[in-house]
């Protein structure tokens, strides 16, 4: 079902991008210019204070580390040379309530990386059975794709069971792509160019539940990767993904991802805030 709340906004300050509001009680600090970070953090702390937000969560270049821990951020995860020139990208946070910052289900996640390292000498399937068909998603499937996200996610951080946003993204450059058995879609994944040049974020993963356990995430993936390498110039590719799911952690440990941290209670996702592991490779 459709969640009711009203999605996070986006706001630019400088050459900076954040989302923020009360969906997932945080604001996410999507891209940092050393320039803006005065600015930034200031208007972190208003939404923070004027919304009781619980978490800011912030995507940045290691050189602007400082600047963040001077108002109590501490690392959580890390893309190594994510900018290149061995300028890695830190995910920073903030936790405004302590019972936020508690992990209440790190055996669990302990678990999960344990199975999905165990598994990375296997691969992800590269060809699909002769019963399915994929294809790049356009304009035209936009509601079939908003039906898939309003089945597989309660909640996402993003209103993506909504056609308007899904025609939004694509036009800002998101492709999708998208598995059908028969005329039914029913699997979905994307990739999302950043604001930085060169990454991408590998995301919006959704297989219908009958049709789990198939490999048609894993083929999505390596589809999505064969893409890049043929129409794109990306460097760095990354995904935050549910820590608590074994299935999409071992899908990018056995494409050779690692695991850069796990971001604590981090995403409004599946019903309810969860934590999320960061998974990234250079290409």
């Amino acid at each position: 079902m459709m969640n009711p709340e009203i999605p996070d906004k986006i706001e630019k300050i400088g050459n900076s991008l954040i989302q923020y509001g009360p969906y997932n009680q945080r604001v996410y600090i999507l891209h940092a210019e050393k320039q803006d970070i005065e600015a930034l953090l200031k208007l972190v702390e208003k939404y923070v204070d004027q919304m009781k937000l619980t978490k800011v969560i912030g995507k940045i270049p290691q050189v602007c580390m400082p600047s963040f821990e001077e108002k109590n951020f501490l690392q959580e995860a890390s893309i190594p040379d994510y900018y290149g020139n061995g300028q890695s990208a830190v995910f920073a946070s903030k936790f405004y309530d302590f019972n936020r910052s508690i992990e209440k289900k790190a055996d669990l996640i302990k678990d999960v990386l344990h199975i999905a390292k165990e598994k990375k000498a296997k691969k992800n399937p590269s060809e699909l059975s002769s019963s399915y068909s994929f294809k790049k998603m356009e304009f035209d499937d936009i509601f079939l794709m908003a039906e898939v996200y309003q089945v597989v996610f309660p909640s996402y951080p993003f209103p993506i069971y909504d056609p308007d946003y899904l025609k939004q993204t694509m036009e800002e450059g998101v492709e999708y792509f998208g598995v059908f058995a028969g005329e039914k879609l029913v699997a979905l994944s994307s990739i999302e160019p950043t604001p930085y040049p060169q990454t991408a974020e590998m995301t919006d993963f959704a297989t219908l539940p009958d049709f789990r356990g198939k490999g048609l995430a894993g083929f999505l993936l390596e589809f999505m990767e064969r893409y890049l390498r043929k129409h794109h110039s990306f460097k760095m590719i990354y995904t935050i993904a549910r820590a608590y799911s074994y299935g999409i952690n071992t899908i990018f440990s056995k494409a050779d991802y690692s695991f850069g941290g796990t971001l604590t209670n981090n995403t409004n996702i599946h019903g309810q805030i969860e934590s999320m592991n960061i998974w990234y490779k250079k290409i």
